[in-house]
């Protein structure tokens, strides 16, 4: 089966014009006629919805989502808003998912041109996290869910082309407030370790309790700096 939608993807991919900007491509005239009365949401819903859910992790959503990438979203509209689900889940509140189902839970949204409400909100939750991280607070599930969204939409490159383009200056807003908040927690850190010079069996950690959680976010920050300033 999987098989079978990976072929299916490519050969729909193949007969679509492109499009300029975000969005699926054109099927010819009778073409499209064709493939909108043999592929009907009924049809395929009802197996992505059981792909998606939790635990689930044979790697067919995702084929199945590459399969329907080119297609017209106006056709599957609850498919469209269970991407879109899906993805503000992810994004909030730490649903187990694998990088590949965000990739192309990330690619489809982009083709189908659902990506802007999704970027808002992770760009919301990046700003909250790194404000908790420069407080020195431990991260939470949803500061891990936001960066794991984040840098799966950093991974895939159309994707990524597109949400930095429709919003530079979001994503420029969130390197900002990640590198403040780094400087923050760094000059919060020195003065404890200041403090407890000569204390006996003082701890001090400079990054907090959330230490941890800090490597992943610097890397964030340099990859969207270096696209950034690509761009």
């Amino acid at each position: 089966v999987a098989t079978t939608f990976r072929v299916v993807g490519l050969l729909l991919e193949g007969a679509t014009e492109p499009r300029k900007g975000s969005g699926p491509g054109r099927f010819a005239k009778g073409l499209e006629k064709f493939v909108y009365e043999h592929i009907r949401e009924d049809y395929f819903l009802p197996v992505l919805q059981a792909n998606l859910k939790a635990g689930a992790r044979s790697g067919l959503a995702e084929d199945l989502l590459f399969a329907l990438q080119p297609l017209d979203p106006s056709k599957f509209p609850q498919s469209a808003e269970l991407i879109q689900h899906e993805l503000a889940l992810a994004t909030r509140c730490g649903t187990p998912c694998t990088s590949g189902r965000l990739v192309a839970l990330i690619r489809t949204a982009g083709r189908w041109a659902l990506l802007e409400p999704v970027i808002g909100s992770l760009c919301e939750r990046l700003l909250a996290a790194a404000g908790r991280l420069g407080m020195r607070q431990r991260a939470g599930d949803e500061t891990t869910s936001a960066i794991a969204v984040a840098e799966a939409l950093l991974q895939d490159a159309d994707s990524r082309g597109l949400a930095l383009a429709s919003s530079t200056e979001a994503f420029a807003a969130v390197a900002d407030g990640i590198t403040g908040a780094f400087r923050k927690a760094c000059s919060a850190g020195f003065d404890e370790m200041e403090a407890m010079v000569g204390q006996k069996g003082a701890q001090a950690s400079l990054l907090g309790p959330a230490a941890q959680t800090w490597p992943r976010m610097v890397g964030l920050l340099v990859r969207m700096a270096l696209h950034l300033e690509h761009r």
